[in-house]
């Protein structure tokens, strides 16, 4: 039974070794950070957050054109579908958020938006 505890403790705590690593920050993230640091103001976040979220926005895309490239006719269509799906659930929590925050004078919407969409 001790052994088992043991052995139970020492795979929990190498598990949470593998965890803890940080994963590699992507260029875009970089970019978004020393901007901010650069600029802290808010008009200077909104402005750095517009730039990275054009980034990513390009950064989609290419890579989804990649993936349609790959795909067969069949597939094509599933992702489409799937794409149109999303943008459903996208809209209509975007709009159930925006509501929320409106309470909040706008405060970190482009945050909250930041976070739904990169996540």
């Amino acid at each position: 039974m001790r052994k088992l505890l043991l052995a139970s403790i020492s795979i929990l705590f190498l598990a949470s070794l593998s965890t803890a690593q940080e994963q590699p920050q992507h260029p875009i993230d970089k970019a978004l950070d020393a901007c901010i640091d650069k600029n802290g103001s808010t008009a200077g976040m909104v402005e750095c957050t517009d730039k990275a979220y054009a980034a990513w926005d390009k950064e989609l895309n290419k890579n989804y054109g990649e993936l349609m490239r790959a795909l067969n006719p069949k597939q094509k269509e599933a992702l489409r579908l799937a794409q149109l799906e999303w943008i459903k659930y996208r809209d209509l929590t975007s709009s159930r958020s925006t509501a929320s925050m409106t309470l909040w004078k706008g405060r970190c919407i482009s945050r909250c938006e930041s976070r739904r969409t990169w996540k």
